[in-house]
């Protein structure tokens, strides 16, 4: 993620296997889930960048979340 105002990147999310094929916020934007091209959903703390917890989807891939 990056300040569009100033523009450095203020956290990389790096635990997917591959790329990263969807995104979705909370309300208050303090999670942030992603799922890629392996059976997980993750959830991150959006204000530490730590992976809350990763859920197991059962399939090879999932391309969106909401």
């Amino acid at each position: 993620m990056w300040n569009l105002d100033s523009q450095p990147a203020i956290l990389e999310i790096r635990s997917h296997n591959s790329v990263v094929t969807g995104v979705a916020w909370n309300p208050d934007c303090s999670r942030l889930a992603t799922v890629g091209n392996d059976p997980f959903v993750r959830i991150w703390d959006t204000y530490t960048g730590i992976e809350v917890i990763a859920l197991p989807a059962g399939v090879r891939a999932i391309e969106r979340v909401a």
